[in-house]
C-alpha cells in the first residue's frame, strides 16, 4: 500500500486478485445477502468498473474519506487514538507533534470505533494495512526519534525528560529491548551534545541509569559501540558533579555483570576514578570508591588499578575526608590487600614514616570500631603475604602496645583481628 496526499494507491494486478477473492467470498454465501454484504458487493463492482475504464493504467487510487484522515498528516490513520479534546489523531503523528511534549506522560487511548470503521473500509477494498509493532513500543520509538531529530535543543531536552520519566517503570524499560535503535540514539545524542548542553547530557545519563537497572538492557548497552566509552568519558566531566555521579552510577550498575567489568576496565576508567579520590566533594569520592570496589573483583582490573596508582592514591587521600569516606577507602584497601601485589605496593610506598607505622598511628585516629577493624585486617593481610614484616609489627607493638589494648578493650571483631595479628607474630618470632 502506498499513501500519497490522502489517497491509497494499489497495483492493479494485486488489486484484481484481491477483488476476485473478496467477490467469491461475498457471493458464495448461501441464502439471501444482507444489506452489508450487498454494500460490499456494490463497492467491489464499482471498483471493477473503474479498473475496466482505466485498463491501460498499472495503478488505481482511492480517495480516503476525510473522517479517516489524520488531522496532522492528512493521511489514512493506521492507529487512531482519542485525545482528551475529543479529537482523533494517528498515534505516530500525535507523538511527533510538538504540542505533546508539554503534557505529562499518560496512556494514549485507542479509538476502537474509528479503528473498526477504517478496518472495514480497507477490507472492502482489499487494502492491507501493514501492522506496526506494539503500540506502547511505537510510542517509545517515536519519542526516541524526536530526541534525536527535534529541531532545537529545547525540544530535545523536553523529549528526553519525557523518556526519563517513563523509564522509571519496568514495563517501559522493556521497550528498549523491543526497539533495537534506542540505545544507539542515546549514544548518538550524548556524543553530539557539546559541553554547552549539560542539561541534555545529564538527562540522557539519567535515562541510561534507568534502563541499566535491568540485566538484559545492561547487555544491550555494553554491546552498543561507543556506549561504555561515553559513560567513562563523562566520569571526568569538568565541574559538573551531577554528570559525574550519573555516569559513575550507571557504570556501577553495569559492573554488576562480570562480563561487563572487563569492558569498563579496558576503557581507562581507573585513571579518572583515581583522580576523584582527591576531590573535595564527599559524594564524588564515595562514588569513585564504590565503582572501583565493584570493578576490582576480577584480577585484570586489580592490575589495571594498581598500574594507574590506586594504592598510592588511597594512602594519600584516605585521611582527607569525612569518617564515612575514610571507612569506605579502608574497606577498599582491605579487600584489595588480599592480593600480594597490593600489599607489596603498600609496603613500598614512600611516606614520611614507614607504612606499617602509618597504619599503627592511623588506628588511633580512626573514629569507629569498624574502621579500626579494617586497618587491623590490612595489617594481618600484609603479615600473611610478607612474613618478614613481623619484626616491624612487633617493634610497633612493643613501642605503643596498641594491639594488646585493642585485644582487651575493642569490639569482638576488633579484638579478633588484633588477636590474629599477635598470634601470627608470636608464631613467626618463635619459628
Amino acid at each position: 500500500m502506498d499513501e500519497r496526499d490522502g489517497e491509497i494507491i494499489m497495483k492493479v494486478v494485486d488489486w484484481k486478485k484481491r477483488m476476485r477473492e473478496r467477490l467469491q467470498d461475498v457471493l458464495g454465501v448461501e441464502g439471501d445477502l444482507s444489506l452489508d454484504k450487498l454494500d460490499k458487493t456494490r463497492d467491489i463492482l464499482v471498483a471493477l468498473k473503474r479498473l475496466k475504464l482505466n485498463k491501460d493504467e498499472d495503478t488505481i487510487s482511492f480517495e480516503v474519506p476525510e473522517r479517516f484522515k489524520c488531522p496532522l498528516s492528512k493521511k489514512l490513520m493506521r492507529d487512531p487514538v482519542l485525545l482528551s479534546t475529543g479529537l482523533t489523531d494517528d498515534r505516530e503523528e500525535l507523538l511527533k507533534s510538538e504540542d505533546l511534549i508539554h503534557t505529562p506522560p499518560s496512556p494514549i487511548i485507542r479509538n476502537q470505533r474509528m479503528r473498526g470503521m477504517i478496518s472495514t473500509w480497507c477490507q472492502n477494498r482489499a487494502i492491507e494495512i501493514i501492522p506496526r509493532c506494539n503500540p506502547e513500543t511505537q510510542d517509545f520509538i517515536c519519542m526516541m526519534q524526536m530526541i534525536s531529530s527535534a529541531s532545537s535543543l529545547k525540544k530535545q531536552l523536553e523529549y528526553a525528560v519525557k523518556v526519563e520519566n517513563v523509564t522509571h517503570f519496568s514495563h517501559s524499560r522493556v521497550k528498549f529491548l523491543e526497539s533495537e535503535d534506542s540505545v544507539v540514539v542515546l549514544v548518538r545524542v550524548l556524543s553530539e551534545a557539546s559541553t554547552k548542553h549539560e542539561d541534555l547530557r545529564e538527562k540522557i545519563l539519567e535515562i541510561f541509569w534507568n534502563i541499566c537497572i535491568d540485566n538484559e538492557t545492561k547487555k544491550r548497552v555494553a554491546e552498543t559501540p561507543g556506549a561504555i566509552e561515553l559513560l567513562v568519558d563523562n566520569t571526568r566531566h569538568g565541574n559538573n558533579s551531577m554528570l559525574r555521579t550519573h555516569a559513575i552510577s550507571t557504570l556501577e550498575l553495569l559492573s554488576k555483570l562480570d562480563s561487563i567489568k572487563e569492558i569498563i576496565g579496558q576503557c581507562g576508567v581507573f585513571h579518572y576514578l583515581i583522580d576523584q579520590l582527591g576531590a573535595h566533594g564527599e559524594w564524588d569520592r564515595a562514588d569513585a570508591v564504590g565503582l572501583i570496589r565493584d570493578l576490582c573483583t576480577i584480577p585484570n582490573n586489580i592490575k589495571r588499578a594498581i598500574d594507574e596508582g590506586l594504592i598510592e592514591a588511597l594512602v594519600e587521600y584516605i585521611d582527607g575526608g569525612g569518617e564515612s569516606t575514610m571507612s569506605l577507602m579502608f574497606y577498599l584497601l582491605e579487600t584489595l590487600s588480599l592480593d600480594i601485589n597490593v600489599t607489596r605496593r603498600i609496603c613500598n610506598i614512600n611516606l614520611d614514616v614507614n607504612p606499617i607505622q602509618w597504619l599503627f598511628s592511623t588506628i588511633k585516629y580512626a573514629g569507629t570500631p569498624t574502621t579500626r577493624g579494617r586497618i587491623l585486617a590490612i595489617l594481618y593481610n600484609i603479615l600473611c603475604n610478607h612474613d618478614d614484616m613481623w619484626r616491624m609489627i612487633n617493634s610497633m607493638e612493643m613501642s605503643y602496645g596498641k594491639l594488646s589494648l585493642l585485644l582487651q578493650e575493642g569490639t569482638p571483631e576488633v579484638s579478633l583481628n588484633a588477636s590474629r595479628i599477635l598470634e601470627l607474630v608470636a608464631r613467626l618470632k618463635a619459628g
